[in-house]
């Protein structure tokens, strides 16, 4: 299955930038065309391939993006408490500067559960690894996944 920029359209995912290396922290850069989007949805890390995007990185940001990313940015320093920050920073370097890691979102909408309205970032995240687990498993993505092998496994299975 290749990742291309009309089956994120379809899906109603929108470019919103870009990552880079400040120093030694991750930062994002926000595309002017997205502006400033307050609401909460999911993301995708994505690199430029023969055949479309690679998936770097598949996450949910349950306030905003803009708030999200620089979550990542702390977690990627030096100094950073968070192995998977850091070892997300490493893979990252990989790429960057050479390779545009682009990021693209999609915001989530609001369902009606038990009676309170409520994001479904966390439903979105999880179908969209299912939908793309086939994509991981056969390598052609990088293990910087929000969710381990095993845990899309497991989530698979249930």
């Amino acid at each position: 299955m290749a990742i291309n920029k009309s089956w994120l359209q379809e899906l109603d995912f929108t470019p919103a930038g870009q990552l880079y290396f400040k120093a030694e922290t991750l930062a994002f850069r926000r595309s002017d065309e997205f502006g400033h989007r307050t609401c909460p949805g999911v993301y995708l890390w994505l690199v430029s391939a023969d055949d479309g995007y690679d998936v770097l990185y598949v996450g949910k940001a349950g306030r905003t993006l803009e708030v999200r990313m620089a979550q990542h940015g702390s977690g990627s320093r030096p100094a950073s408490q968070s192995k998977k920050g850091l070892q997300n920073a490493a893979e990252l370097r990989k790429y960057l500067p050479d390779k545009p890691v682009e990021v693209w979102f999609r915001p989530s909408e609001q369902v009606l559960h038990l009676g309170v309205q409520i994001y479904q970032t966390s439903l979105d995240e999880e179908a969209l690894l299912l939908v793309l687990k086939d994509e991981f498993a056969n390598g052609r993505s990088l293990n910087v996944l929000g969710v381990s092998r095993s845990e899309q496994k497991s989530t698979s299975a249930a």
